[in-house]
């Protein structure tokens, strides 16, 4: 082997043990230790380390093993999901099947062809059909989503309704549609002017005139465009 390539191999197996203990440990200079530098000094050590950590065959490997931790967390969370489902599956199943009737003296009752009646499950069926259908978010809990919101600050609850919001592409798409927004804003103000009549006596004339002209402030179909 000429002494280039020796060279260059003994360069990635010391890449190489920097980015192992550097992934786990997170220490630049242990990892430069690890590596085989000669520096001595906290100091020293710490600038051969942050070299190492820019070089582009480090940050290649830690970049690869970064990726190995993830396809392997990705594998799990897969294979934990698909017994989950099997469970479930399984669950159904067996309460589908129901177990033996049984008569008033304890004894299993058969049909005509030998076969064993067998009581379905409905419980337990349901609870079944409940399950796997919160694997694919069917139902919504009222309580979880009000639990969430409980002691959340306004800015909070506004990214929490706007992050809802953006996730609906097509309610998001009506309610940005102007006319959308110019309608609701005048049925807000003709039932504001409903309450102020109901509050005053006034006649009915005066609430219909604020239902078709905003007021002065207000939002109109002009100033949207």
């Amino acid at each position: 082997m000429s002494a280039t390539r020796e060279k260059q191999r003994k360069l990635r197996a010391s890449h190489r043990r920097f980015a192992q203990h550097y992934f786990q440990h997170h220490d630049v200079r242990e990892a430069a230790r690890a590596a085989g530098s000669k520096a001595t000094t906290p100091k020293t050590l710490y600038k051969a380390g942050y070299n190492l950590l820019n070089t582009v065959g480090v940050q290649a490997l830690l970049e690869e093993m970064e990726q190995k931790v993830e396809a392997k967390a990705i594998q799990t969370v897969s294979e934990i999901k698909a017994e989950v489902h099997g469970l479930i599956d399984e669950s159904i199943n067996l309460a589908r099947q129901g177990t033996p009737l049984v008569d008033r003296r304890g004894e299993t009752v058969y049909a005509r062809d030998g076969a064993v009646v067998r009581k379905p499950d409905i419980t337990g069926l349901l609870k079944g059909a409940e399950l796997k259908g919160k694997t694919v978010a069917m139902f919504t809990d009222r309580q979880e989503i009000a639990g969430e919101m409980e002691g959340m600050s306004q800015e909070e609850l506004e990214t929490f309704f706007l992050s809802a919001l953006l996730s609906n592409a097509m309610l998001l798409e009506k309610i940005c549609h102007e006319e959308v927004i110019v309608k609701k804003v005048h049925e807000i103000e003709r039932r504001d002017a409903e309450r102020c009549q109901g509050d005053s006596g006034d006649g009915s004339a005066e609430a219909d005139d604020v239902s078709t002209e905003p007021e002065a402030g207000g939002v109109s179909q002009g100033r949207l465009h």
